[in-house]
């Protein structure tokens, strides 16, 4: 990787993982003479109109204002200013989304640490470029075809993109699990891109400081700044494979659960746990904290996949139903055993359910969220399950203002 300093450009990073923005902004630093950063979109565009960058390189989920969102703000107020995006998102929609905002260049995460160096010396040799360009119509002519040829590959990109998600979604299999196994790739993108950058930076630092060594120009400061920013890259590398590592297990077991009716032996609190990690990507947008009360050693004999599936639509129901955006609240997942049977009582402390809806809430086709893509499925899966598949029992309890309990009640000398 080359080890020019680009001077002549202004950049703002923006990314909301804490992680990955320390990282990148140690690289950026090395790489670049002027780099500002933010953590969120509100506050990429406060520093957008304070200095007006030649080049932004953004996430785009981020809390307060998320990335496409602030580009576009962007957008509306400068058409020039050159703007990249960085996502583990490979869906068409997002694509097309930032391309209509304006989008220069798209970096699928985990990002290349040698092309995003080139990408920013390219960008800021354009930027120049465009500059000069305004006193020269031959230059603005060859830019023109340049910004088109772009355009068309990024057009073939999106055609493409399209082509292979439909026959991702053609695929029975993975059609079944979809919405796991989106959430569960977006999740280890994030250890393992902080794991890659890490090493990336790593072993550049190593290089710089064995030539240093060899050539006998090594300074105490130097070693010592090298010892502690290795043992700090090190720790990072080691938390963040091994997080990649608990959700690779979890996501292969809830998958194969999921797609299995096969009875076997488990510890259910265990279980709640990986099925919750598995839907992280969902939970974690919220403030919403929940917790597993009971018994760790409780072992069932039973169809885990069932568990998956009620565990996991009555997440999402309270997610959807129960909370309104940016919420604070908690669910309390209690599990006992008493005799023969197991009781599990669901709770959360949100929006609650009129009383006028209450006896209608496990009908087919039964949603109050009609307008933002509810299904009126969830809960009728959860109760078929139940008194189906498990010859168990569910009711609920609940209140408007007053948040929601559902009671289960499945005799296990039936499992």
């Amino acid at each position: 990787m080359g080890s020019e300093l680009i001077e002549d450009i202004l950049l703002l990073y923006v990314e909301d993982e804490e992680e990955i923005r320390t990282v990148y902004e140690r690289f950026l630093k090395r790489r670049v003479k002027n780099v500002i950063v933010a953590s969120n979109g509100q506050e990429g565009y406060d520093l957008y109109v304070k200095y007006n960058p030649d080049l932004i390189i953004t996430d785009i989920n981020m809390p307060v204002m998320n990335g496409l969102e602030m580009c576009s703000i962007i957008r509306d107020e400068d058409k020039e200013v050159a703007i990249i995006i960085t996502t583990a998102h490979c869906e068409a929609q997002f694509f097309q989304e930032a391309i209509n905002i304006g989008i220069n260049m798209f970096l699928l995460k985990p990002v290349d640490m040698t092309q995003l160096y080139n990408t920013i010396k390219i960008t800021a040799e354009n930027v120049l470029l465009k500059i000069k360009s305004k006193k020269d119509d031959r230059l603005v002519h060859k830019r023109t075809i340049e910004l088109e040829k772009t355009n068309n590959e990024l057009k073939k990109t999106i055609v493409d993109l399209k082509s292979t998600q439909k026959k991702l979604v053609d695929s029975e299999n993975l059609a079944s699990l979809g919405g796991l196994v989106a959430g569960v790739t977006h999740e280890i993108n994030t250890p393992v891109g902080v794991g890659l950058t890490g090493i990336t930076h790593f072993l550049e630092i190593t290089q710089e400081i064995k030539n240093k060594y060899s050539s006998q120009e090594i300074s105490q400061e130097e070693f010592e700044e090298y010892l502690d920013t290795s043992e700090e890259l090190a720790k990072m590398i080691h938390i963040n494979l091994d997080r990649t590592a608990n959700l690779v297990r979890s996501f292969k077991q809830v998958a194969v659960d999921q797609s299995n009716e096969i009875k076997r032996e488990f510890k259910l609190k265990a279980y709640i746990d990986e099925i919750l990690l598995s839907i992280r990507n969902i939970v974690k947008k919220t403030k919403i904290d929940i917790k597993i009360i009971g018994d760790d050693d409780l072992k069932i004999y039973s169809y885990p996949g069932a568990y998956s599936q009620i565990i996991t639509n009555l997440v999402i129901n309270s997610i959807r139903h129960g909370f309104e955006k940016d919420d604070i609240g908690s669910i309390v997942i209690s599990i006992s055993k008493e005799d023969s049977n197991l009781n599990i009582i669901y709770k959360d402390d949100g929006n609650g359910i009129s009383k006028e809806n209450l006896g209608k809430i496990f009908d087919l086709f039964f949603t109050t969220k009609a307008e933002n893509g509810g299904t009126g499925l969830g809960l009728n899966i959860v109760h078929n399950i139940i008194t189906s598949k498990l010859e168990g029992t569910i009711e609920c309890e609940s209140q408007k203002g007053k948040g929601v309990q559902f009671t289960i009640s499945i005799p296990l000398e039936h499992q």
